[in-house]
Formats: structure tokens, sequence, C-alpha cells
């Protein structure tokens, strides 16, 4: 038999206590490490858990999702731990693989994760709430119940009023850095979204920028002159219907915005097809652009070792994407964010 060191006996010990503590017999309690989009999704499907399971369902997330005002249909209550809290129940879960027990189960599924865990394995041929549902047991014609996401009151949306230029036809938001796309939050692509500022105020657009909480030490490479939010994220889904359209990486903050009427560019790359915003939410006003220019430097040395005078997008195979949708360099993408940008 293994022995078994005093680090894990240490971890295994908290999690049960913390554990026992939480779990009653009526309880499916879900664990939720990760991000705003994880989040959403376990939320939005906590309907059909509770269904399956005759069970109340709580929702264990870290305590930075606290001052969100969401509920959602199926959910008892809502658990908020400290971070440093939340990684040692991840840890010992990942460590032994016990990603269902007595009274929980883990809402959190990588894809690459060892074979003999393979139940938990996500699907990587289904997109990403489609395989929520295939882990969770859940057919995948399964129904989302939207969320609930709290109003402000009137004497707030009037200092926002008179804080922002909350216009329908010359405002649009920025988010630029997101946790999905850690290769795409570089100082390179900085610089398209430094751009597309540039051109933005030249055509007479009021900018502002939304950059999160957990993405602060990246402050100074992304922020390009435009004025930032400074708003909670019921602040923000009501902003984001007041002005022409909120463009930026594809991140969690997208999810939540895709219950709300606002219009949403959503940028990511080529490898994300399973993160599209309108298939995924089809009631979404959203547009996904494409963009290929993180691999542009490699297709760059495939082309010249090879001879070749240019990269045509046309011969080019992406999987699950029309590659109309597709833009190879930051000047192509910039130019269809302008032009459907117009059409709104």
């Amino acid at each position: 038999m293994p022995q078994i060191s005093p680090q894990f006996q240490q971890l295994e010990n908290f999690f049960n206590g913390f554990m026992s503590r939480i779990i009653g017999a009526n309880h499916l309690v879900v664990i939720m490490p990760a991000s705003i989009g994880d989040f959403i999704f376990n939320g939005i499907l906590a309907h059909a858990l509770k269904k399956k399971y005759n069970k109340d369902i709580i929702l264990l997330v870290q305590e930075r999702f606290k001052d969100f005002k969401i509920k959602f249909d199926g959910v008892r209550e809502i658990f908020y731990i400290p971070l440093e809290m939340m990684l040692s129940l991840q840890r010992y879960i990942i460590a032994t693989g016990k990603y269902s027990g007595e009274g929980y189960i883990y809402g959190h599924f990588p894809l690459n994760m060892n074979r003999k865990f393979e139940p938990y394995f996500m699907d990587r041929e289904l997109y990403f709430l489609d395989r929520y549902k295939k882990n969770y047991g859940l057919p995948l014609d399964t129904p989302i119940h939207n969320p609930i996401i709290a109003d402000i009151d009137e004497s707030r949306k009037a200092e926002l009023h008179q804080k922002y230029n909350l216009d329908k036809e010359r405002t649009v938001i920025l988010f630029p850095v997101c946790s999905s796309y850690l290769e795409m939050n570089s100082d390179k692509f900085s610089n398209f979204w430094r751009k597309l500022t540039r051109e933005f105020n030249e055509r007479g657009y009021t900018v502002y920028e939304n950059i999160g909480k957990n993405h602060q030490n990246q402050k100074d490479s992304f922020q390009f002159g435009n004025e930032p939010l400074e708003v909670n994220i019921n602040e923000l889904c009501y902003i984001a219907d007041k002005v022409k359209c909120c463009i930026g990486m594809r991140s969690g903050i997208f999810d939540v915005l895709s219950f709300t009427k606002a219009n949403l560019f959503a940028v990511m790359g080529t490898f994300g097809w399973y993160y599209d915003l309108k298939t995924v939410f089809p009631e979404s006003n959203s547009r996904t652009f494409y963009t290929a220019a993180p691999m542009l430097n490699e297709l760059k040395l495939i082309s010249e070792k090879y001879a070749a005078t240019s990269i045509n997008v046309s011969n080019l195979a992406f999987k699950n994407i029309d590659n109309s949708n597709v833009y190879i360099t930051e000047e192509d993408l910039m130019a269809a964010i302008l032009t459907e940008l117009e059409k709104l």
C-alpha cells in the first residue's frame, strides 16, 4: 500500500471536514472553482440537476462572486469561500479523481485529464455548454433557465447616466483582456486594441474600457487612453444595453451579457470554436470574429519555407468555423469589426 504523505493527509482531512459541514441529506453541492463563465453555465443548468437528483442545489463558488446579484432557478443557496480554500478543494479532487461523491459534484471539467478519470473527461467534439450537459449526464437538448440578474435602483441609473456618455449610436465598450485566451493577452495583441481605439476616436466614438479585477496586473499594458468603467456586474449589465456595442475578447463576462439586450462583438482565436457565443446562446445579440493573428508568425514561417508569396484564408481549414468569419491579419479583423459596427 503506497504511503500517504502528511501533506496529502492534511488536504484530505480538510476536504472531508469542510464538505461534511455543508452537505445535507437533501443537498447536492456543485463545487465551482473557476471563472464567471463556468459560474453561469453551472447556474443555468441547476434546474436540471435538481430534477435529476431530486435534491436542492447549492453552488460553492469563490468569494469574488459575492457582489454578483445573480440568482438561478433550482439553486437553493450560493456559498462563497476564499480562493485559498477553493484551491485546496480543487487540488484534492484533481489529485484523487473524486469528481463526484456523496452529496457533491465537481462543476469544472478540464480538457486534459488523466484517462483513468474518463467519465469526467470533456468531449472535445461538443460546444462548451453541451460538454457540461454530457458530463452531468443530462440530455444535450436540456434547456437552460436564464439567470435572474438583479436590476439596479433608479438613483444609481441616474448616476451612471450622469457619469458616462451612454449613447446607443456613438459609444462602445472594450473588453481587451480575458482569462480564456491567455496567449492573446500579450503586449503584441494589445497593439490591436490600441489601433482599434484610434479608429474609434477618429470616427467620433466615445470609448470606455472594462478590465476585470483579476486582470489588474495587466492594466498598464491594456490602457489606451480610454476612460475605465468603474461598475459592478449588475451595473455593467445595465450599461451594456445603453451603448452601441460591447467589443472584446470572448470571456466569461460575455456569457453574462448574453442574457441582456446588448450588442456583443466577441473576438476569439480559431482554436476556440466551442466557445462560439451565438451557438452557445442563440438568443444573444452576438457576432463572433475569429482571428488567426496569434498564429500569423507561424504561418509566415511556413510560407517562407515553401516560397509562398502570400497566405490565403481560403486555403486554410478551421474546425467548425466558416472561413468567411476568419481574419488572418489584425488589419482584416479591424476592418470587419468597423464594418459590422456601422450596420448596427
